[in-house]
């Protein structure tokens, strides 16, 4: 099958492909087998049970290697959705003192991602993605 590279999460672990056929798949990035594919990049791929496995990029937009990237440091930015959780602040507003509920919960994506997430009317998770990626 063909499609599209669509959209790829923020952590790069997964996203979507926008098969020729209308509809929209979603793959684990290590199905990927010659290289990091970006979004946009035409991609051949087979389904099995409804996933996207054995994808390959098209070789014509395929990009040279690039060189190994340095080890992040400690002042490295943190992504915009823990932001927010990072310095303190509850869900619900307000800040808190790091412990109890609002300390274990500091580490966990906003409210609005996961209401995005289990309401989007595109796409669909697997069973694995909702007990890997939403419990």
């Amino acid at each position: 099958m063909r499609g599209t590279i669509a959209a790829i999460a923020s952590d790069g672990t997964y996203g979507q492909i926008a098969g020729e056929d209308g509809q929209r798949y979603s793959y684990w990035t290590s199905e990927i087998r010659n290289g990091q594919g970006q979004v946009g990049h035409p991609v051949d791929f087979q389904l099995w049970q409804g996933q996207p496995v054995d994808i390959f990029i098209h070789t014509s937009v395929m990009a040279p290697p690039r060189p190994a990237a340095a080890p992040p440091s400690a002042a490295a930015p943190q992504p915009a959705a823990y932001a927010t959780a990072a310095a303190g602040q509850r869900f619900g507003g307000g800040t808190s003192g790091g412990s109890g509920l609002a300390g274990v919960l500091g580490g966990l994506p906003p409210t609005d991602y996961w209401i995005a997430l289990f309401t989007s009317p595109v796409g669909r998770i697997s069973r694995l993605q909702f007990w890997l990626h939403g419990v």
